[in-house]
């Protein structure tokens, strides 16, 4: 892995960072934040929708997430990008272009994390071991699992 990153340093002009508020993601959008100024890189921080919830499956027909689900995730999201904004407002380099969204698919949350870097090109994904759904005793998520192994480029997981 580290071999791979070597190797493509000097290719990291964007950079996702997917976060959902968790303590090991937000450490990873820190992470993200670094090596964005190291390298002059563009920021892509993003939260996925997830389509189940604690209760059930929210994604009613055709992975349709409800209007109503989709906006307390928005505004709770926002939270989460304001932290990272602020983190790279308070560094040295304002310079560093970041872009926030959160996203919905009816693919899986690491589908969709794929998908959405394969169509920006994204160079390098850095992502948090495990996230709000991950259990304590696992060494990886199955989130950050199928983004290793799936992923066009480089993935650094930070614990």
């Amino acid at each position: 892995m580290i071999a791979v990153l070597i190797k493509h340093m000097d290719k990291f002009t964007k950079i996702l960072a997917p976060i959902d508020g968790s303590e090991p993601s937000m450490d990873a959008a820190k992470y993200a934040i670094s090596l964005a100024k190291k390298f002059s890189s563009e920021i892509y921080i993003v939260s996925v929708v997830p389509s189940k919830v604690k209760y059930g499956d929210s994604s009613g027909f055709f992975g349709m997430v409800p209007p109503k689900y989709f906006d307390n995730y928005k505004k709770e999201a926002e939270i989460w990008f304001d932290k990272v904004k602020k983190r790279l407002e308070n560094s040295e380099s304002k310079n560093i272009k970041i872009n926030t969204e959160v996203i919905t698919s009816p693919l899986s949350i690491s589908g969709t994390i794929l998908e959405y870097a394969e169509n920006l090109n994204i160079d390098l994904i850095v992502m948090g071991t495990k996230g709000r759904t991950g259990f304590k005793k696992l060494l990886i998520g199955s989130t950050a699992q199928e983004i290793v192994t799936y992923a066009h480029c480089p993935v650094l997981v930070v614990r």
